[in-house]
């Protein structure tokens, strides 16, 4: 009887030991499933490639843009994201790029940059671009047209375009475009005249 009477609750022990050991396994294992939730989630909501280069990236995820410039050891030099507008990224001369965002409707809204990768320098900002050649840039404002150096550097350059052989029609915008000629020597300038909105281009010399 004594015999009978030690072996019942020991194994009464035993097996609430067993209990614990259970319930403590339960309890580690259920952060790796969270864990392992969670990767899959996040691989679900991955960036979308759209293009990339040695020079930048653009990447989209659920609507919104991210760009990242990158230096000549691919680290990043600049980059912005959670835009809503897809930034417009092209290669124009010797690993210089223009980074352009459009806020709304119309070249008026247009606001970019420039980066030149070989000198690791990025621009000033510059509302309305429309055109550059030989490391000059020709933007706007509302009642004039800006020719200046992309980069300011010891041959800086910079000449306002606002004296024009027609009146502007009315409009908040009067530029319809500005470009270079094929050696950069002249600027051809459109723009709205008059009440019937007619389609002016005069061409403006620059100095060498």
């Amino acid at each position: 009887m004594k015999k009978d009477s030690f072996v019942i609750p020991l194994a009464i022990l035993l097996l609430l030991l067993l209990c614990q050991g259970c319930s403590n396994t339960y309890l580690e294992d259920s952060p790796t499933f969270k864990s392992s939730e969670a990767t899959s989630m996040k691989s679900n909501t991955s960036a979308n490639i759209i293009t990339r280069t040695n020079l930048y990236e653009i990447t989209e995820t659920e609507g919104l843009y991210y760009y990242a410039l990158f230096d000549k050891t691919g680290n990043i030099v600049k980059s912005e994201s959670n835009l809503t507008r897809q930034p417009k990224i092209i290669c124009i001369e010797n690993n210089v790029v223009r980074i352009t965002i459009q806020a709304g409707t119309g070249i008026e809204t247009q606001w970019g940059f420039y980066y030149d990768q070989e000198n690791n320098t990025i621009s000033a900002i510059y509302q309305c671009i429309f055109d550059e050649k030989n490391g000059i840039v020709a933007h706007a404002t509302m009642d004039k047209i800006i020719v200046e150096s992309i980069f300011k550097n010891d041959d800086f350059y910079y000449k306002e375009i606002n004296t024009f052989q027609k009146p502007f029609s009315d409009v908040a915008f009067p530029f319809v475009d500005a470009e270079f000629s094929e050696n950069g020597n002249i600027i051809y300038v459109s723009y709205h005249s008059g009440s019937d909105y007619e389609e002016t281009t005069e061409a403006f010399t620059l100095a060498n």
